[in-house]
């Protein structure tokens, strides 16, 4: 069980019917700050059908609204290992 005391992490779930490993975590991505309560992640290039669905999604993009910090997490090396790519602090936001 997390505590508030340590960073929050991204989960990976095996969806793979018929998987060893289904519907287990099978990676989690360990943010590097204790707070940021990581909510309503996104893709950096939108999801819907209508004329972009040629777009890559390498990036997830990873909001901590309760830090007001953006985790960008490259997810194209390795889907199953997201790692993180850049962390934008809210000073730099602000700019």
């Amino acid at each position: 069980m997390q505590t508030a005391q340590e960073p929050d992490f991204l989960a990976v779930v095996d969806v793979t019917p018929g998987s060893d490993t289904y519907s287990q975590i099978v990676h989690r991505t360990a943010m590097p700050n204790v707070g940021d309560e990581l909510h309503h992640y996104g893709w950096q290039a939108c999801s819907s059908p209508h004329g972009c669905a040629h777009l890559g999604r390498d990036n997830l993009v990873v909001p901590g609204p309760r830090s007001s910090r953006v985790h960008i997490l490259n997810v194209s090396a390795d889907p199953r290992k997201p790692e993180i790519a850049k962390v934008i602090e809210p000073e730099e936001i602000v700019r």
